[in-house]
């Protein structure tokens, strides 16, 4: 899980090139983006399409980005699983679980990031 910006956190993050989580760390705030289960080595992001403050006091529930209006307006657009339905169980449990307990689960093939200096 990702707790503080230590060593280990920061070599995760430049890994895949992007910040860790800064001090104080981002909240689960509408937009914010998370890795399910707390586990980055899980490649399963998840969108807060509303404000999850409860996620802040869990171990690994740090997000690592934010959308803005714009984009949370596609996100908005987009079938959602009601939190609780066993998502984390069926990522722990691998793809073939996922894809077969939760068929219309959108998934992201390509993104970037964008350098907007």
């Amino acid at each position: 899980g990702i707790e503080s910006p230590g060593p280990k956190t920061k070599g995760k993050f430049a890994k895949v090139g992007i910040d860790p989580p800064g001090s104080p760390p981002r909240a689960n705030s509408r937009g914010s983006l998370n890795f399910a289960g707390g586990r980055s080595a899980s490649g399963q992001v998840y969108v807060n399409r509303v404000d999850n403050n409860h996620l802040d006091r869990e171990p690994g529930a740090r997000p690592f980005a934010t959308l803005d209006e714009k984009s949370m307006s596609i996100i908005d657009s987009i079938h959602s699983y009601k939190e609780g339905m066993g998502q984390v169980k069926a990522v722990n449990k691998g793809e073939d679980e996922v894809r077969s307990q939760f068929p219309m689960m959108s998934r992201i093939e390509k993104c970037w990031i964008e350098d907007d200096r």
